[in-house]
């Protein structure tokens, strides 16, 4: 086998492999399609085509070209404006490697998510230390986002 050969098989068996993790995602709902996107956040089709070319909402490829978005968006433990602004953060890189970024744990971040931060950074009342505390934490996962797209 040439070695161009064997990279393109390589290529399709991560590829497939990639494939057959975002049906488990989009299974356990963590993924979902544009019409349970549309139920569970609220959004109109038309605020999501803003968000998809602001760069505040993106999808993750799917089998056969469909689209997933991540449920995090709708997710109410998540500030979707925070969540929105670490999007678009990591501007020009996939929908697959801004997924990776959101749900995999960071040195950075002690060892948490940018999921886990932002979740632990959404105040339930606002004072001045819930505040301060959210703007730190933030600021870390911006920039572990920063770092991220220069890796």
């Amino acid at each position: 086998m040439t070695r161009s050969a064997r990279d393109n098989c390589l290529s399709g068996d991560v590829f497939a492999e990639a494939m057959a993790t975002r049906l488990k995602l989009a299974a356990e709902g963590r993924l979902l399609e544009l019409s349970q996107f549309l139920e569970k956040s609220g959004l109109s089709l038309q605020a999501i085509h803003q968000q998809l070319n602001s760069g505040a909402l993106f999808t993750v490829d799917g089998p056969e070209g469909g689209n997933y978005y991540p449920a995090f968006f709708a997710d109410t433990k998540y500030d979707r404006a925070s969540v929105s602004r670490v999007a678009r953060a990591l501007k020009g890189l996939t929908g697959g490697s801004k997924w990776i970024f959101f749900t995999s744990p960071r040195l950075s971040l002690g060892g948490l998510t940018p999921l886990e931060v932002i979740s632990a950074a959404t105040p339930k009342h606002c004072d001045d230390d819930s505040a301060r505390r959210v703007n730190v934490e933030l600021s870390s996962v911006f920039r572990a986002a920063a770092a991220y797209v220069e890796e």
